[in-house]
């Protein structure tokens, strides 16, 4: 069946004048070009921020994790160094907090620059 009709297609073709033939291909050709375009465009849109989705909420399960992990391991430190040193003063647990105090600042700062980065990704 398909033959046939492709035969039929080629007479129809060879019996149309050269000047017709000539502006209907090309338009169509144009069309059917633009059209995949558009759709493969499209297509890939889709699929990069589905993609840049995924790796966003796996970044942020990470992020989420070693954070949780960080601040298992503060408690594991606080309740080690209260344990062992009780007999320091006060001025010296005061200067490790300030320590601690400044080094959450950093991370804060550096956490808001790669958000910020991120951002200017998407």
């Amino acid at each position: 069946m398909r033959i046939r009709i492709r035969m039929r297609m080629r007479r129809q073709w060879r019996r149309m004048s050269r000047r017709k033939r000539r502006r209907r291909s090309r338009r169509r050709i144009l069309g059917r070009r633009r059209r995949m375009m558009m759709m493969m465009r499209r297509r890939r849109r889709r699929r990069m921020s589905r993609t840049r989705m995924m790796m966003m909420r796996m970044m942020m399960m990470l992020m989420m994790m070693m954070m949780m992990m960080m601040m298992m391991m503060m408690m594991m430190m606080r309740r080690r160094r209260r344990r062992g040193r009780r007999i320091l003063g006060r001025r010296s647990r005061r200067r490790i907090l300030g320590r601690r105090s400044r080094r959450r600042i950093l991370g804060r700062r550096r956490m808001m620059m790669m958000r910020r980065r991120r951002m200017m990704m998407m």
